[in-house]
């Protein structure tokens, strides 16, 4: 057992795992020692310039938006995309969460920035 342990560690110091793209690791998915296979989700690596703002909305205001635009303290303006909406509803407060992800917008944007999103309904 203790050979078998000692070549699992030689195996784990020579495994390599590696990205198609450049960026910053966001989420790690797994453990150190944690038994992968291949084609399994190990991180997220996002985009530098790429943008994610998670919204609360008031449930009342959930409709399908035509487009969302993310206004900067300069007047930088970006359109986004919903990606996500929560199916969950905070009952004290009566919002779920939206996640938009404006592409391009970190070259302007910075985290902890105050900007202003727009969600337009469709149709105006």
């Amino acid at each position: 057992a203790e050979i078998r342990y000692r070549m699992a560690q030689m195996e784990r110091r020579n495994a390599v795992v590696r990205a198609r793209m450049r960026g910053v690791l966001a989420e790690v998915h797994v453990h150190t020692g944690e038994r992968v296979a291949a084609g399994q989700v190990l991180a997220r690596i996002i985009d530098a310039e790429d943008l994610k703002a998670v919204l609360y909305v008031a449930t009342d205001r959930l409709v399908a938006w035509g487009s969302v635009i993310a206004v900067g303290p300069s007047r930088e303006r970006f359109t986004g995309h919903v990606s996500h909406i929560s199916p969950l509803v905070d009952v004290s407060s009566g919002t779920c969460t939206v996640v938009v992800e404006f592409l391009g917008a970190g070259t302007f944007f910075k985290p902890g920035m105050v900007v202003r999103v727009l969600l337009i309904p469709a149709g105006q």
